[in-house]
């Protein structure tokens, strides 16, 4: 994640897709964060900043041993929530869930 040009930027490097084969490096702007959770049925929930940050600490590796590096931590974390709209994805094992995202 890098922000440029006041908006949030993500990278991916490629990865082997199972049966589609590898994947490109990639970027691009990121339009929101989406927390996954296991469901009966499939369903987008917006959430508030102050959900999201803890769910998003807790899929961040940062090795926070001082006042200073927590402060760091949670001022990223609070900037990138800020930016972009944040959501829960639910889903049930079905890939049909695609058909609840804005993905073009």
């Amino acid at each position: 994640m890098r922000r440029r040009n006041s908006s949030q930027r993500c990278q991916s490097r490629g990865f082997f897709a199972g049966e589609c084969g590898a994947t490109p490096d990639g970027h691009g702007r990121l339009r929101g964060l989406y927390f996954l959770s296991k469901a009966p049925a499939h369903a987008v929930k917006p959430i508030s900043t102050t959900s999201a940050v803890p769910r998003l600490l807790r899929n961040a590796l940062a090795y926070v041993d001082e006042r200073e590096a927590a402060a760091r931590a949670l001022g990223a974390a609070g900037d990138l929530i800020g930016a972009v709209p944040c959501h829960i994805l639910e889903f049930a094992k079905d890939p049909d869930v695609v058909g609840v995202l804005a993905v073009t």
